[in-house]
């Protein structure tokens, strides 16, 4: 979804561009929902900078739990095992 379709979805701008209405009634609910949450958890920082926007969070309403690994783990060599890696 394109980010200015999907910034007038989240703020309500257009509901023609969004299709059937039980359809916009739906996600107008999950908005809803989003938006009364104590807490939230972003899968990534994008994710969490776009909810603070988009639905106007305050940022100590909303945590990066970021999926990717940290550099720290690394992969370890394990005598008489390939690790199949080329």
């Amino acid at each position: 979804m394109e980010t200015h379709l999907r910034t007038e979805l989240v703020l309500g701008r257009s509901t023609s561009r969004c299709g059937d209405p039980t359809a916009w009634q739906w996600y107008d609910a999950k908005l809803s929902h989003l938006k009364r949450a104590d807490f939230l958890l972003a899968i990534s920082e994008s994710s969490r900078r776009e909810a603070i926007e988009l639905l106007e969070l305050r940022a100590d309403r909303i945590a990066n739990i970021s999926a990717a690994v940290d550099e720290r783990f690394k992969p370890l060599a394990i005598p008489g095992v390939s690790s199949g890696r080329r």
